[in-house]
């Protein structure tokens, strides 16, 4: 079994499979298509998922369904494993309105919700006092020391 950084296991192709099973009548079959360009830079043979052809435009649909069917193992999970994770969030993305709550007085997690923010919403577009809480937290949990700017 593979494991993540934090020592989490990865995904395996049982999981693989098993979410294919569950979403083959909920999204449409999109094609692969072979990048030159991306082939060339890599040199290696580079292959593009056409999920553009999606009824939503994304591959965004297959994620949404199999969070929502799932969700509940994950919520248990995350609620048990959940020290030391940061989730941050734009205000008007639309994974905000299923965003995680950590638990109350038990986590050590931390939460963001960048005001105005949306999907590109990152550490270092976020307000002054929400970076730097999000930088201490990385300080005290790694205990090393963060320059900045």
């Amino acid at each position: 079994m593979s494991y993540s950084a934090n020592n989490n296991p990865l995904p395996q192709f049982c999981d693989i499979v098993t979410a294919q099973s569950v979403l083959k009548n909920i999204v449409k079959f999109t094609p692969l298509e072979r990048s030159k360009s991306f082939s060339a830079m890599s040199g290696a043979e580079v292959y593009l998922k056409l999920e553009n052809f999606q009824t939503t435009g994304s591959f965004k649909v297959r994620g949404a369904y199999y969070k929502k069917k799932y969700m509940k193992k994950v919520d248990a999970y995350l609620k048990e494993h959940d020290d030391k994770m940061i989730f941050i969030y734009g205000e008007y993305n639309s994974w905000s309105s299923t965003a995680y709550e950590p638990g109350k007085g038990v986590s050590k997690a931390l939460k963001i919700v960048k005001p105005g923010g949306s999907h590109t919403t990152r550490i270092n577009n976020l307000p002054e006092t929400q970076r730097q809480q999000v930088l201490d937290s990385l300080e005290r949990w790694l205990n090393v020391k963060i320059e900045r700017e």
